[in-house]
């Protein structure tokens, strides 16, 4: 008898779960718009960013500096779905920076802050 149960307490949990996301995934209401994804690489000293939208809007993507001054800007336009855009950040001075991305009123900001460590002396006894 308390195997059945088991069995039954695991099925039924596995179909509760199942339908949750069904309906999470169904909900009319969620609005699909897209998907960044960005990292450092330190080799070429370039933020990589790469962005997934559906088609039928233009999407931009700006870096701008603590002021909002905007240092580069990039769109998408309506037929793309994949982009990826590079940001140069070797000569750029020490501070807080901000990566834009909106599409419509949809918008997502990611903060960079660029610091470099202060040159330290040397000294050898030989």
């Amino acid at each position: 008898m308390k195997k059945h149960f088991k069995t039954i307490a695991i099925a039924l949990l596995a179909t509760v779960s199942t339908l949750s996301t069904f309906a999470a995934d169904r909900n009319p209401d969620k609005e699909k718009g897209f998907d960044v994804g960005m990292y450092f690489d330190h080799h070429s000293g370039k933020i990589k960013t790469f962005v997934e939208k559906e088609a039928g809007q233009n999407l931009q993507i700006s870096f701008q500096d603590e002021q909002g001054n905007e240092l580069q800007r990039t769109q998408m336009s309506k037929k793309e779905i994949k982009g990826k855009v590079y940001f140069d950040v070797n000569n750029l001075p020490n501070g807080t920076y901000q990566v834009k991305v909106t599409q419509g009123n949809k918008e997502t900001v990611q903060t960079i802050h660029i610091s470099r460590p202060k040159p330290v002396q040397v000294v050898e006894f030989l």
